[in-house]
């Protein structure tokens, strides 16, 4: 696997702070499409110690998780969603549909940090649910716009990196 970007550098460094305990315990990271935040959330599950529960809210975005987090930690990854239930591994991928009806069969400090792919989404009730049961873990939120039509405010204490489109291109990483 090749080193990180430097500025995915810079968002794993300054998140790696939320991890180690240094600052708060939810940190949003906002990455343009295109900027490789699913490499980002891989490689800080590659470097933690931890149990971690990688949430998703569609099917697409789960397998993508689940094969890169594989790739890049060479470990099982477990998965929670339908009829599959993880079977012990460190690292679980789980659709949001699915783990917050099943937080009974989770001690609720089974994992110390939680990753939210698109967490635009993590205003909802279910995300709210699980962050509630797992209140112990470390949150961080990965997503493309932090900013929602409804205007409900997303449930991070900062926003720990930015890289919007205009600066992905500016630094040659985006095609205009």
């Amino acid at each position: 696997m090749k080193a990180l970007r430097p500025y995915q550098q810079e968002a794993f460094d300054l998140v790696w702070n939320l991890v180690e305990g240094k600052i708060e315990n939810r940190a949003l990271v906002v990455l343009a499409t295109g900027l490789g935040k699913t490499i980002l959330f891989c490689k800080l599950v590659e470097h933690y110690e931890g149990r971690v529960l990688v949430l998703a809210h569609l099917e697409e975005l789960l397998q993508n998780a689940r094969d890169d987090l594989r790739s890049i930690t060479g470990e099982a990854v477990g998965t929670e969603r339908g009829d599959e239930h993880h079977e012990g591994e460190r690292i679980v991928v789980g659709l949001i549909q699915s783990v917050r009806t099943r937080l009974n069969h989770f001690k609720p400090d089974h994992f110390s940090l939680i990753i939210i792919d698109e967490a635009h989404h993590a205003s909802s009730e279910a995300y709210h649910r699980v962050f509630e049961h797992f209140s112990g873990a470390k949150l961080v939120g990965l997503t493309a716009t932090d900013s929602r039509a409804d205007g409900e405010g997303l449930p991070f204490e900062s926003c720990s990196y930015r890289m919007g489109i205009r600066e992905g291109i500016d630094q040659g990483y985006l095609v205009p």
